[in-house]
């Protein structure tokens, strides 16, 4: 914190900005984004293909269901790999 003196009875009270320290990532920070990323694409895939597959079992649409399920899980990990590419992006800049 600066001090300045304006007048003689009158103190005002200036911060200087904050400044920005820019922290270089760890090996083991990559690794826990491959591992997010992994998770982020599979996820999806396999929770809708598994519904699906569940879903043509149950009343039997084989393979509507399960290609459906396929597709959502698909546009689900899209999003989300999207998301976290952005995410990233912005704290790192």
């Amino acid at each position: 914190m600066e001090f300045r003196n304006n007048t003689e009875s009158d103190l005002v009270f200036t911060q200087k900005p904050a400044m920005v320290k820019r922290v270089k990532a760890t090996g083991w920070e990559y690794l826990g984004y491959v591992g997010q990323v992994g998770f982020l694409v599979a996820g999806p895939i396999c929770l809708g293909a598994l519904a699906g597959k569940w879903i043509d079992s149950s009343n039997g649409w084989y393979p509507k269901a399960t290609l459906t399920g396929l597709g959502i899980g698909f546009f689900f990990s899209i999003v989300g790999f999207i998301q976290f590419v952005r995410e990233i992006v912005k704290k790192r800049t």
